[in-house]
């Protein structure tokens, strides 16, 4: 059996829900960029992951985001082609969390760093 051992990341929505609990836009706007950018940077290096779950899949260890669930994680250079197209559908879901469970402020901050639908 393979696996991997990582420091205890803090599941994406718990990381978010803390900082809404606290009254904590920044923090929240922050994770959400660092967050996007590295799946990004994902993407542009060719890995293929097939099934983001922003809220479940990543996590943050301290406040740097991190991917929990590595399974399904493979390099395949031919991905980046496809990358911006899943990464938008991909969004969708973690936007509609965000609207129902953030504030206005972080919906917009969303808006203005994810890639345009």
């Amino acid at each position: 059996d393979e696996f991997v051992i990582q420091k205890k990341a803090i599941l994406t929505e718990e990381f978010l829900r803390a900082c809404f609990a606290k009254h904590d836009i920044i923090g929240a706007k922050e994770a959400i960029s660092k967050l996007l950018h590295f799946t990004e940077m994902l993407y542009s290096q060719g890995l293929v992951v097939y099934c983001l779950q922003f809220l479940n899949n990543f996590g943050f260890v301290e406040d740097e985001p991190i991917r929990i669930d590595v399974e399904h994680l493979r390099y395949d250079p031919s991905w980046k082609k496809r990358a911006s197209q899943h990464l938008k559908k991909e969004l969708v879901n973690f936007r509609a969390w965000l609207v129902i469970k953030g504030t206005a402020e972080v919906v917009d901050h969303f808006d203005r760093v994810s890639p345009p639908p």
